[in-house]
């Protein structure tokens, strides 16, 4: 069972610590931001000790208004990172060409 929330739209990590943690210890909060603007990206994580404390908190903040707005709360996806990049699989064979600079 995962300790670790996924709730859409968060505007900062205290606001997130302070609802969450009427439902347990929060180990970590945080926002997500954009690397080149610092804007948060509209969602964020929160990190609790344990998974049964996770579940109560998805039930008792699903569409909860926080900072004017509803938030959507899921347990996070814990599995390994899946696409964002293309990975070449010709690159290691005979012959390969990366075509650059020919």
């Amino acid at each position: 069972m995962s300790n670790k929330l996924y709730v859409g739209w968060s505007t900062n990590e205290d606001s997130l610590r302070n609802a969450f943690s009427s439902y347990g210890n929060v180990i970590d909060a945080q926002v997500v931001r954009d690397s080149s603007t610092g804007r948060t990206r509209g969602f964020g994580y929160v990190t609790f000790e344990n998974g049964s404390i996770a579940n109560n908190a998805v039930s008792g903040l699903q569409n909860f208004e926080l900072d004017g707005r509803i938030i959507k709360v899921n347990i996070a996806n814990t599995g390994p990172s899946v696409g964002g990049g293309s990975y070449n699989t010709q690159q290691n064979k005979p012959g390969y060409t990366s075509g650059f600079g020919q």
